[in-house]
Formats: structure tokens, C-alpha cells, sequence
């Protein structure tokens, strides 16, 4: 039982590694020819995104030394390097816009006040931004603001910046990495903060997504 549940595991990490390069190599090859509709803080959310979620599954794993967790490892420091190439290319194609400056104004205006809220909760400042759940929160504000300005990017210029194998495989990846996560705590026997935060970022993460792929196929 041990061992399938390893090779599930194993399987399940080589899906995210092959979905992830795919998507990110169609998105890399689309930004050479068109960034209709896509936004250059979306671009960076996912590097943010990426950073925070690192940092959960390290920290999870320095507390669990489970093979499971060090999985996620593996899986977000892939999607950082990943996140950063594309970040590369949208930079210099791409153009930074007055609403991209808005949104990130308001990824800091409701991340400051959860920041604030935790330290009166927690009584330091660095527990507070090193805190799991605070680290998960800051995630999911990082990458469903600027998606749902994504929404907002495709519906004014349309899709053309944004291939349907990304829509598909993230939704995929999505999925996976829950089942990951799934996969830890069965293997840990229980919930731990840091398991908590991964999914409050994924979940605003899928949400959003969600509406992006609406208005994707709704004004392509």
C-alpha cells in the first residue's frame, strides 16, 4: 500500500512538472507574437504566488520530513523558475499599464491590513507575515486580483494573448496540486498550518481562474 501510494505521488508530481512546462512554454511562444489580453501584473502575480507557496511547502516540510511534502517543494520552486521566464519575456513586450498600478495598489490595500491584523493578533510583525494562514491570504490576494483583472484585459481586447492549452492545463494544475496536498496529509495524519495556507492561495487561485476561462470563452 506504501509503495502505490508513493507511485501515485511520483505520478502525480511528473503530471504538474509535464502540465506546467507545456503551459508555460505555449504562454512563452504566444507573448513572442501577441499579449492581446494579457496583463503584465498577472505575469508577476505569478511569481508572488509562486514565492508564498514555496515557502509553504518548505516550511512544511522542514516540520514533517514527509516525502509528500517535499513533493510541493519541488512543485513551486518548478513553478517559480517557470513564473520568472515569463515574467522575462512580458517585460519587455508587454506594457505597464495605469489599471495594472491599480491593481496593485489594491493586492497592498488588502494585504496591509490583514498584515496589521495579524501582528495585533499575534503581537510581532514577523510572526505575522511568517504565519502560514497570513502567508496563504497574501497569496490569494497576489494572484486573484490581478486574474480578475485579467478577466477585465480579455474582455476589452480580447483573448488573443492567451492560448486555450494555458486555460486548460490550469485547471489541471490546479486539481493536481490539491490532490498533492491531499496526498500530505493522508501521509502526516492530519492538517497543519501550512497545509491551510497552500489551499486558501489555491483556492483563490481556481476561483479566479474560473472567471477567467469564462470570459475566455466568452469573448474570444
Amino acid at each position: 500500500m506504501v509503495v502505490r501510494k508513493n507511485g501515485v505521488a511520483i505520478l502525480l508530481m511528473v503530471l504538474q512538472l509535464l502540465a506546467s512546462w507545456g503551459a508555460s512554454v505555449s504562454q512563452c511562444t504566444r507573448l513572442f507574437s501577441s499579449t492581446q489580453g494579457v496583463n503584465v501584473i498577472w505575469i508577476l502575480s505569478w511569481v508572488f504566488f509562486a514565492v508564498m507557496s514555496l515557502a509553504l511547502a518548505i516550511g512544511s516540510y522542514r516540520e514533517t520530513k514527509s516525502r509528500k511534502s517535499l513533493i510541493l517543494v519541488i512543485i513551486y520552486a518548478n513553478s517559480l523558475l517557470l513564473a520568472t521566464l515569463n515574467l522575462t519575456i512580458v517585460a519587455q513586450r508587454g506594457t505597464w499599464e495605469r489599471f495594472d498600478s491599480i491593481v496593485l495598489i489594491l493586492i497592498i490595500a488588502t494585504s496591509v491590513p490583514t498584515v496589521i491584523l495579524a501582528r495585533w493578533k499575534l503581537g510581532d510583525w514577523w510572526q505575522g507575515l511568517s504565519h502560514p494562514i497570513i502567508r496563504g491570504t497574501l497569496g490569494m490576494y497576489s494572484i486573484t486580483w490581478p486574474q480578475l483583472y485579467l478577466v477585465f484585459t480579455i474582455w476589452r481586447d480580447g483573448n488573443g494573448g492567451l492560448p486555450g492549452l494555458v486555460i486548460i492545463l490550469g485547471h489541471l494544475l490546479v486539481i493536481l496540486r490539491l490532490w498533492e496536498i491531499k496526498l500530505a496529509i493522508s501521509q502526516e495524519g492530519s492538517w497543519n498550518q501550512k497545509h491551510i495556507g497552500i489551499l486558501i492561495a489555491e483556492s483563490g487561485n481556481w476561483l479566479s481562474w474560473l472567471a477567467v476561462t469564462a470570459a475566455w470563452l466568452k469573448y474570444g
